[in-house]
């Protein structure tokens, strides 16, 4: 034999009578909801100042790949970094253009876009010099 199916209905709500004690702490619920202090918006704000950082390599294999991190990884960024290798003899381009392209970080709720680019303007009788000049 089969039981019947029983629809499940809600309960009946039960209507709290709205006495002054009530409404007070209504009253006193609403104020505190608008005085709390929210935390901080969490949308990303970006920067509306550009920095830009122009290194001058002359034989830098050894460090331009810590210069460039470091500067990656700094709280304020550059937006741009440009690395002008001016008559190098060692693998200062190729360890550079490793770290070349975008990169995208955030610190605190501040988004921040780097490019880094790369400049290989061959030979230059002025070395550091020609490079700082070419930037």
């Amino acid at each position: 034999m089969r039981t019947p199916i029983r629809e499940l209905t809600p309960a009946p709500q039960q209507v709290v009578p709205r006495t002054s004690l009530t409404m007070m702490l209504t009253a006193l619920a609403h104020n505190l909801r608008n005085t709390i202090h929210r935390p901080p918006s969490t949308e990303l704000i970006r920067p509306t100042a550009h920095v830009t950082c122009i290194i001058p390599a002359y034989n830098e294999e050894d460090s331009i790949g810590h210069v460039l991190e470091s500067l990656l990884v700094q709280t304020r960024p550059p937006q741009t970094i440009h690395v002008i290798a001016n008559n190098v003899t060692d693998d200062t381009v190729w360890e550079a253009e490793k770290y070349a392209g975008m990169y995208h970080t955030r610190h605190k709720n501040t988004f921040y876009e780097t490019e880094v680019i790369v400049h290989d303007i061959g030979k230059n009788a002025d070395k550091k010099v020609g490079a700082l000049n070419y930037g």
